[in-house]
């Protein structure tokens, strides 16, 4: 096999991104393989099609290509990532995450935009659920009628509740700079720290 029979298009079918080319009419004039079979449509059935009107959701298509025609008019920097829904054959949604240059003519004349895409769904999927379980952790902890804290490095307080701080009679601010020790009663320090240590090296999972 020699080297020279090696096209553009034969690499780019290869890769595990979208690359997609798009002229200064918003069609499709180049798509690989991956860009194929996450959109669900074959090259034929992309190819010469307006992106914007077919491969993108509504709600989308208006904002996205206002700003390709902005760009291309204005002729300033393009914005080298990005984040957008597509719409597959199929009607479902994938987010992608872009990066994207200008094409140019011999002349230096911008020509079209080049476009490579990771499919991103799984990951924006599972940092939206961490971000909503994370809001529903803490609003559990705002409003419970017990006193919480929580600690970083030895005994360090980051977090408290609003139960905590009327049950010691400090504000937020105030416990912040307070230690395990310095709202531990006396007699009782010794013995905090032992299971604050115990806890922290997962040797016991609570303790009253």
């Amino acid at each position: 096999m020699k080297l020279e029979s090696i096209t553009v298009q034969d690499l780019l079918n290869v890769a595990d991104f979208i690359y997609l080319a798009l002229d200064l009419n918003q069609e499709v004039v180049l798509i690989n393989r991956k860009g194929c079979e996450i959109l669900g449509y074959s090259e034929e059935e992309i190819l010469g099609k307006k992106w914007f009107d077919n491969f993108l959701p509504k709600r989308s298509a208006d904002e996205m290509r206002k700003l390709f025609k902005k760009r291309l008019k204005e002729k300033t920097v393009l914005k080298t990532t990005g984040i957008n829904p597509i719409l597959t054959k199929e009607g479902e949604e994938r987010i992608i995450g872009w990066q994207n240059t200008y094409i140019k003519d011999e002349e230096g004349n911008i020509s079209g935009v080049l476009s490579a895409g990771m499919d991103i769904t799984e990951e924006t999927m599972i940092r939206e659920d961490l971000k909503e379980r994370e809001g529903m952790l803490n609003s559990i902890i705002e409003n419970s009628p017990f006193g919480f804290v929580a600690f970083k490095g030895e005994d360090n307080i980051v977090i408290t509740n609003p139960s905590l701080e009327e049950m010691l009679g400090y504000t937020h601010k105030e416990l912040q700079e307070k230690t395990l020790n310095g709202i531990t009663h006396p007699e009782d320090r010794e013995i905090a720290i032992e299971m604050y240590k115990k806890a922290k090296a997962q040797e016991i999972i609570s303790a009253t």
